[in-house]
């Protein structure tokens, strides 16, 4: 398809250039026709008048002859110039035709340049879609982009975490993804700003991704183009601030997945402060583990918060988020320390319950552990969890009592023998049904599973010595029949005793 505005330029050269060559034939007969009259002068002086009364006619003649021709293509040129104009037909009063002319065609090299210009931001749309569903592993049947971006020159991925902070949802009347969408195009506007070719769109409602096309700049140009961005970004910082991870150097654009998910990885490994920071991909070593937590401390913890010493408590929590923040260690560190501490709440409820209550709503606290991003906000999210699980132990603790010890130190000492509920119900002149009930409702578990479980845990230390025969552990744990035995077994470990002696003891014998 041709494009119409080499159409215009087209039928302007030839309007133009037809009219000249008119002007230039007339004057050359005109000069022809004087060169022969002067010539003749001298050669013939007395045919002279007439020769030249006959050259003077001949040019006339010839003259009118190339206006006709030239006037008669002039007018197509004109007639197809004014197709490109359907809707005027009409030339306004007072105007000229040329000025018709070169008002309209400058009207429609203004259009088709708004045309182009929408045509472009459509492909690039289309682009930033293309890559997005690459990064995202969806599959998208658009062959022309494909072919271009496999065909595409290296590029360089820039990685944003979009951080909102507390001032922004108190006074920002704004969802966060369009917030991010904002910033979005604002990311874009600097880089294309500084001469950059690149895409940019939004991932999440926290995340940009720009692709830029490091073909003609250094990988230094481009980290020092997103610090300059970066630090324009700061305007924002009364509300966001962002972890930033530029990649390195690469051309293969269907890696795209893997390498946005390696970036969004590294960014965890920032430091957890509420400031922007650039991280580089090659310059991050990613590490696991390294925080500071003793099993003292763990200890510690556990017996303070058993107790309830809330202000104890907190201050030791203070003390080994300080000692870890001194050591510098990155935010992906101090998330994997929060996690630890969370995990020893959670042992010490089993510990003392048998069971964590779904009040705490831990699930909740992991994803909250999983979004914090600064120490405070890691800080605050333990403190919240170790006061409620104090104010959890304070209320449901067991007092000294004589019906639950006395089955627990019974079980502890004849769980070898036949035990029942009404052998309790007669040891401690109760109902077997107020005794399955107060036990359930302080223990957390009904006293049959309580028992099994008991007995389970004591085979499983039999199980070890492979001398032991599951007839023989069975007995030695009140388990009278082996199918019980096994089937129970099974129901508390995930194993029968021969697959559990060979998981653990390489024991291939089935005893």
């Amino acid at each position: 398809m041709k494009n119409p505005q080499n159409n215009i330029s087209s039928l302007k050269k030839q309007f133009f250039g037809k009219i000249l060559s008119s002007y230039l034939m007339i004057i050359a007969f005109f000069i022809i026709t004087g060169i022969v009259s002067v010539s003749l002068h001298f050669i013939a002086p007395t045919i002279a008048p007439v020769a030249t009364v006959f050259c003077v006619l001949l040019s006339l003649a010839a003259s009118v002859y190339v206006a006709y021709t030239k006037s008669k293509k002039l007018a197509n040129s004109v007639s197809a110039l004014a197709e490109q104009f359907p809707n005027d037909s009409e030339i306004p009063d007072g105007t000229t035709l040329f000025t018709y002319i070169n008002d309209k065609s400058s009207k429609v090299i203004e259009q088709n340049e708004m045309y182009s210009t929408t045509i472009s931001e459509k492909d690039s749309l289309l682009k930033g879609i293309f890559l997005q569903s690459r990064m995202r592993d969806i599959y998208v049947s658009l062959d022309d982009v494909e072919a271009q971006l496999n065909d595409s020159p290296p590029f360089m991925m820039v990685y944003f975490r979009i951080h909102y902070k507390d001032t922004f949802f108190e006074t920002i009347q704004e969802e966060p993804s369009k917030s991010t969408f904002f910033l979005k195009q604002l990311i874009e506007l600097y880089f294309t700003h500084d001469g950059f070719e690149s895409s940019t769109f939004q991932v999440e409602n926290d995340q940009i991704v720009s692709i830029i096309n490091a073909e003609t700049s250094s990988q230094d140009a481009v980290v020092e183009m997103v610090n300059s961005a970066v630090k324009k970004l700061e305007n924002e910082s009364e509300y966001v601030f962002f972890t930033v991870v530029v990649s390195n150097l690469h051309d293969d654009s269907t890696a795209l997945k893997a390498q946005f998910d390696r970036l969004s990885r590294l960014a965890r490994y920032a430091k957890p402060v509420m400031e922007n920071q650039v991280l580089i991909e090659d310059k991050v070593t990613p590490g696991a583990g390294q925080f500071y937590f003793t099993i003292e401390q763990m200890e510690k913890l556990s017996s303070l918060m058993q107790n309830g010493a809330r202000d104890d408590c907190l201050r030791n929590l203070n003390e080994i988020l300080d000692y870890n923040t001194k050591k510098e260690v990155s935010g992906f560190d101090l998330y994997l320390l929060c996690t630890e501490i969370v995990n020893c709440a959670v042992k010490l409820l089993n510990r003392l319950f048998h069971s964590t209550p779904a009040s705490l709503n831990l699930n909740r606290v992991y994803i909250q552990l999983d979004r914090a991003v600064t120490v405070d906000r890691y800080q605050q999210i333990c403190a919240d969890l170790l006061i409620r699980v104090m104010d959890y132990i304070v209320l449901n603790k067991r007092e000294e009592d004589y019906i639950i010890n006395f089955i627990l130190d019974y079980v502890e000492n004849h769980y070898a023998e036949d035990i029942y509920l009404n052998l309790f119900a007669d040891k401690l002149a109760l109902t077997s049904a107020y005794i399955s009930s107060y036990f359930k409702e302080k223990m957390n578990v009904n006293l049959t599973d309580y028992l099994n479980s008991f007995r389970i845990k004591k085979a499983v230390a039999l199980i070890a010595n492979p001398q032991n025969k599951n007839k023989d552990v069975a007995e030695a744990v009140g388990l009278q029949n082996i199918n019980t035995f096994i089937r129970l077994f099974k129901k508390y470990t995930g194993y029968t005793p021969g697959e559990y002696r060979k998981k653990h003891f390489n024991d291939v014998s089935d005893l």
